[in-house]
């Protein structure tokens, strides 16, 4: 999915490494978003202090407008559908593409320094743990697609018979993650998924480790 485009990866790095790196991108994803927002603040107060310049014009807000923004040379995005091989793990790619279009089961922060579940801005409601922690109930809100379908259970249902036949091509796979720790599911209504577990977990974690 590379627009007319080819991509070709050179044989540089083992398999297991670049896992090891996929996972740290994925872990340092919203520290490193801080850092280059708090960086071009103080570019931004660097350059007023040296020459004022005046704002941009700027006009109503437009439904379906269309927004420029630059990119570094040599890091744009190349790889649209959120489920993404090690080859195209890359911050472009899932920031530029993936968090813009397909939202997470759960959100985390508040676009400050919150780092917990931001459950009002998350598809799903908080989940219900049960069985001492092997079993979990995830109730969808039933927000909708742009094309007006309901994100229900069986969105939910696809990704994980994905994650499981494909795991080995999925840079988020860990081994004895998801979907290694999931026994098996249930679809049990259109919004309600029921999780069966390997072994008792926290309620904090399970369901937002890739």
């Amino acid at each position: 999915m590379t627009a007319g485009r080819t991509l070709t990866m050179k044989p540089v790095q083992s398999l297991g490494s670049c896992r090891a790196i996929a996972a740290k991108i994925r872990r340092k994803r919203f520290w490193l978003t801080g850092i280059v927002g708090a960086g071009a603040l103080v570019l931004a107060a660097c350059s007023s202090s040296a020459s004022p310049a005046s704002a941009p014009a700027q006009g109503p807000a437009v439904k379906g407008g269309t927004a420029t923004f630059g990119m570094i040379s040599g890091q744009t995005p190349n790889w649209i559908w959120p489920f993404d091989p090690i080859a195209y793990e890359s911050v472009p790619n899932a920031e530029d593409f993936q968090q813009l279009l397909y939202r997470p089961l759960y959100m985390f922060g508040n676009n400050g320094t919150s780092v917990t579940v931001n459950y009002a801005l998350s598809p799903a409601d908080a989940p219900v743990y049960s069985d001492g922690g092997k079993t979990v109930t995830v109730t969808l809100k039933g927000w909708k697609w742009s094309n007006g379908e309901s994100v229900d259970a069986g969105n939910v249902a696809f990704w994980l018979n994905m994650m499981k036949a494909e795991k080995n091509n999925y840079a988020g796979y860990s081994p004895g993650a998801l979907p290694d720790n999931l026994a098996s599911f249930t679809v049990t209504s259109a919004n309600t998924i029921v999780l069966h577990l390997t072994k008792p977990y926290a309620s904090t974690g399970s369901l937002t480790t890739s």
